[in-house]
């Protein structure tokens, strides 16, 4: 009889991990050579690996007492993670909630439940979760009988597999080159703040405190008109020239941040001009109304087929689908003059040396470099005219 009923639940089961590994061949897709993410690879290839031991007991539950349980036999299973790709199960039969002692037997014994966690299950049985240190058997129970619910189980299952069990399954199956290992390669040493500063020595270097490089930005303020996010780039600015301190690499990577500003206020500046929304129509005629943002004007014209960010325009006007093409629109809108439309150019050339590296480049600290973007970008949204502009 118990060899019958084991078999039932092999079946039951061949069934569960049939549509999960579906699910997840569905839901992590790799591509046509097979390829993916490390993290990826490692759900698709664990998944893959199930059955693994099995161990199960049914819970006659008294539901008068237990008014949340949903059925009145409910399973609880334990599976080990330890042996995946073994298909074998273990069945304890049925145990009444109401002899405690029996069930407490059973599930310290067989489910790897401490007393205390056995305990804690038997308040309100709704136990989910690891049942050992190393994290090698995991244990379910469902307020419900999942013989008579096996879809609800397949989605339940699959929650907790990408929850609870995701990382688990990932750490035992990922696959990546550990680089420090075959190399020898040792950590950065972990000094502390002061050995750091004394490390890099850039007040003996340039003669420099802490506070001198604080004074020579903390005058460089951006108008009330420029929008936050431009703001806050420009302010990652000041502070990495501040931070060039600790290290002098900052003071190259405030430059590139300055000049990073500086594009995010060009892009501000056209936004300013759409009003609260934009419509964008292409060569067809046919529109479509999106957020009056140039980056994500641009990004969906980029992605559908259709709407080629060089044909389309942006309420009934011709759609600035680059930074230069930024810059003219700046000049024939009389924000900014010819000669001005130069000087933003070296910003922006700047801006891409920077942002796309063959060499390492070292800046020297010019604090005048982030007092020039600063007026460049007052410059934008200085007496503005968007009115004459919609």
């Amino acid at each position: 009889m118990k060899d019958k009923i084991e078999e039932a639940w092999l079946t039951f089961f061949d069934r569960v991990f049939y549509e999960i590994k579906k699910k997840v061949d569905r839901n992590y897709p790799v591509e046509e050579d097979g390829s993916g993410s490390p993290e990826t690879l490692a759900i698709r290839e664990a998944i893959v690996s199930f059955p693994c031991p099995l161990k199960i007991a049914e819970i006659k539950i008294d539901i008068e007492n237990y008014p949340d349980i949903k059925g009145e036999i409910c399973q609880i299973i334990n599976y080990n993670l330890t042996r995946l790709g073994e298909k074998s199960l273990e069945y304890y039969g049925v145990i009444d909630s109401r002899d405690k002692e029996k069930l407490k037997q059973i599930i310290v014994k067989h489910f790897n439940l401490s007393e205390k966690g056995f305990d804690e299950f038997y308040k309100d049985f709704t136990y989910i979760g690891w049942t050992d240190d190393n994290r090698n058997f995991y244990t379910q129970f469902r307020t419900y009988n999942i013989k008579n619910n096996i879809e609800r189980f397949i989605s339940d299952f699959y929650s907790d597999l990408m929850g609870l069990m995701r990382y688990k399954l990932i750490d035992k199956f990922k696959k990546v080159i550990d680089y420090n290992r075959l190399f020898n390669l040792k950590s950065d040493p972990i000094l502390s703040l002061e050995e750091f500063i004394k490390r890099n020595d850039i007040q003996g270097l340039l003669g420099l405190s802490f506070q001198d490089l604080q004074e020579r930005v903390c005058n460089f303020q951006l108008i009330p008109s420029v929008p936050e996010h431009v703001k806050r780039v420009f302010d990652n600015a000041k502070k990495l020239f501040i931070f060039g301190y600790l290290n002098y690499q900052f003071f190259t990577i405030s430059q590139h941040y300055a000049y990073l500003a500086l594009e995010s206020a060009i892009r501000h500046r056209y936004n300013l001009s759409l009003g609260k929304t934009a419509k964008i129509t292409n060569p067809k005629g046919e529109s479509i109304e999106i957020s009056p943002s140039w980056m994500d004007i641009h990004i969906f014209s980029k992605r559908n087929k259709g709407w080629n960010p060089k044909k389309i325009e942006v309420n009934e006007k011709k759609f600035p689908y680059s930074i230069r093409c930024l810059l003219n629109w700046l000049v024939e809108k009389n924000i900014i003059n010819k000669w001005e439309r130069k000087q933003y150019d070296v910003g922006i050339n700047m801006r891409n040396i920077l942002s796309h590296l063959e060499f390492a480049p070292i800046s020297f600290p010019k604090s005048s470099t982030i007092e020039i973007i600063a007026n460049r970008i007052n410059r934008l949204f200085y007496e503005q005219k968007v009115e004459s502009e919609n």
